[in-house]
């Protein structure tokens, strides 16, 4: 009986170390497989029929999300705070793919005499089709000022929604002013779209003289924006509404930055993410740098962090982040100011309500008006 047992025991201990060595082998071998993925710079898919970026920040700092591109809670780990903020290293966002390119538009809008002289770049969502066409019949919709080019495109993540990612397609397919990335279309995920747009940029529109940033729910005055810029130097120059002093959210919401994340008390100064431009050779520079800046999902601070790496001076303009109630307020910012925001928490420049978008058209097409006599076309 003794004999039955220990030899019972034995066998019973041959198997659960046989079991452990085999689950050894298969950890090894896939932290390896996560090193060679990693260093190739591979993106992780949600589902690789769909091609959708899911994360592919090989250190884990972009937050983790699930098969609906819902953000995962992150759970604070040593790994994460030994990730330096800056590094001559490889530590922020890797590229991904683009989904939707079109390459070839800067150069179209360009003349022989001179490049694009603002290329500006819309962050929006897939949905938003009906703000995009009503950007495009105003200030997206301009072609030229004082006989310098411009030109307007709409940055997309994907979604989850094949019928959705179809319209997209086929809106792209008659506008041709759609970038799309291969990551989830989430709020969490605005650095990425940010991003895309400087690196397509630093690609495909490099002989831009100036690259805006802009919020789709935002009233530009394109004409005001290009013939400020003409005045300004075209090298290592930024500006926008600059935010000095600002700290970071311990609390709970959806801004909540924890100390793993951004361990210092302030962050650095930061353009507000409504609108800001960046000359050409700035705009290059920032996507190749961010790849040494550690990953922070709030895209406006994100920014801040590389230019401040890269010493470049940022610029305060208060009239791009003008914020009127009134429509009568709004014909007057709209008319000498740079970038207004329109109405109360429910407006802001276009919304659902029709009522609204028409007035917000009346005053655009009153204040164009008014530059018609100052050699601006509009297509």
């Amino acid at each position: 009986m003794f004999f039955t047992k220990s030899k019972t025991k034995r066998a019973t201990g041959i198997i659960i170390v046989v079991i452990f060595c085999l689950f050894a082998v298969q950890e090894i071998t896939y932290r390896q497989s996560q090193r060679r993925r990693d260093s190739k710079g591979a993106p992780t898919l949600v589902n690789p029929k769909q091609r959708i970026l899911v994360t592919k920040a090989p250190l884990e700092v972009i937050p983790a999300k699930n098969h609906t591109g819902q953000h995962l809670n992150i759970t604070s780990n040593s790994k994460t705070r030994s990730i330096p903020m800056y590094s001559d290293k490889v530590i922020g966002p890797l590229p991904y793919n683009f989904t939707l390119t079109n390459g070839h538009v800067c150069m179209q809008n360009a003349t022989s005499q001179r490049d694009v002289f603002l290329l500006i770049l819309v962050k929006c969502r897939p949905g938003g089709s009906s703000m995009r066409a009503l950007i495009r019949k105003t200030w997206g919709g301009v072609r030229k000022v004082d006989g310098r080019q411009t030109l307007t495109m709409f940055l997309l993540g994907k979604t989850v929604n094949s019928t959705l990612n179809d319209k997209v397609a086929n809106e792209n397919r008659q506008h041709r002013d759609i970038i799309q990335g291969n990551f989830v279309d989430s709020y969490l995920n605005l650095t990425h779209k940010t991003m895309m747009g400087w690196r397509w940029a630093s690609k495909f529109c490099s002989g831009a003289e100036y690259v805006a940033s802009a919020d789709d729910d935002v009233l530009l005055n394109v004409h005001t924006i290009v013939r400020r810029l003409v005045s300004k130097i075209r090298n290592n120059y930024a500006e926008g509404f600059l935010q000095v002093g600002s700290k970071p959210y311990r609390g709970r919401s959806k801004w909540h930055t924890s100390l793993d994340l951004y361990p210092e008390p302030t962050y650095p100064p930061y353009f507000s993410g409504v609108c800001y431009v960046l000359s050409g050779d700035v705009a290059v520079k920032v996507y190749k740098e961010s790849m040494h800046v550690r990953f922070l999902q709030w895209d406006d601070v994100y920014v801040g962090m590389v230019l401040n790496k890269l010493n470049v001076t940022m610029v305060h303009e208060p009239r791009y982040l003008r914020y009127k109630e009134s429509y009568r307020a709004s014909e007057a910012a709209i008319d000498n100011g740079l970038a207004v925001l329109v109405g109360d928490e429910r407006y802001h420049a276009w919304a659902s309500d029709a009522g609204h978008n028409a007035r917000l058209l009346k005053i655009w097409e009153k204040v164009a008006q008014k530059h018609k006599a100052r050699n601006y076309t509009r297509v």
